[in-house]
């Protein structure tokens, strides 16, 4: 996190500014503050999140547009209800989620969301994550698909509950670290976190700057 300046190895971080410009700033308090970790990945800093109750979150946005989360990630453990970001339509993250979830199960990782308990749409794949290897994540839910890829694997579409795939339309809130979605804090570190309306275009360059900067190898290569 390029954009978090003056802080030393272990301080807590209580606001991490939005690099695109468009105002969305994460913020945090007291003990539920990430750690930041100078030289971590790479010869750059990340964030530590302990998996007790660190949080980042920003404010309300109107958002109406399909979501995707890219994430550089390093998993201190392998555990259900390891989120590593969400985006909701709650200021205080809930079990419903309501646009968009991406997390880690002890196995696996769910994308998807669960806006209401009959009207839900999960994809579970079935890549594993090593714990304490860095990697670049990627989910997407849209109108048109749920997607998954660790280090540019495609995983292929895999549904566990019933409902309908839709844009993201409302208020909503980004979560970085927690969802509510069981005891869902993150057992990890993050190197760098984009949100953003997919393209095709746009997850290719994404996937090969992020591979770049962090020195992380991608099942295909990358441009």
């Amino acid at each position: 996190p390029e954009t978090l300046t003056g802080f030393s190895d272990d301080d807590p971080v209580g606001s991490w500014t939005d690099s695109s410009g468009n105002g969305y700033t994460l913020t945090s308090s007291g003990t539920a503050r990430p750690l930041y970790k100078d030289n971590y990945v790479n010869g750059l800093a990340a964030l530590d999140f302990d998996g007790s109750n660190d949080i980042l979150s920003s404010g309300s946005f109107s958002l109406s547009a399909d979501v995707g989360i890219f994430a550089v990630v390093n998993l201190d453990v392998q555990k259900s209800y390891n989120t590593v970001g969400s985006i909701d339509n709650n200021s205080s993250p809930a079990y419903q989620t309501e646009f968009m979830n991406l997390m880690g199960y002890t196995d696996r990782f769910l994308v998807g969301n669960n806006a209401s308990s009959s009207n839900r749409y999960y994809q579970f794949s079935n890549q594993k994550i090593s714990a304490a290897a860095w990697c670049i994540l990627y989910g997407e839910y849209s109108a048109t698909r749920i997607a998954f890829r660790v280090d540019g694997q495609q995983e292929s579409e895999r549904i566990s509950a019933a409902g309908t795939k839709a844009t993201a339309t409302g208020t909503a809130y980004i979560h970085i670290g927690y969802s509510g979605l069981g005891g869902s804090y993150l057992n990890g570190k993050i190197a760098e976190i984009v949100v953003f309306t997919p393209s095709a275009r746009e997850e290719i360059w994404i996937e090969g700057y992020a591979a770049d900067k962090y020195g992380i190898t991608l099942a295909q290569g990358h441009l």
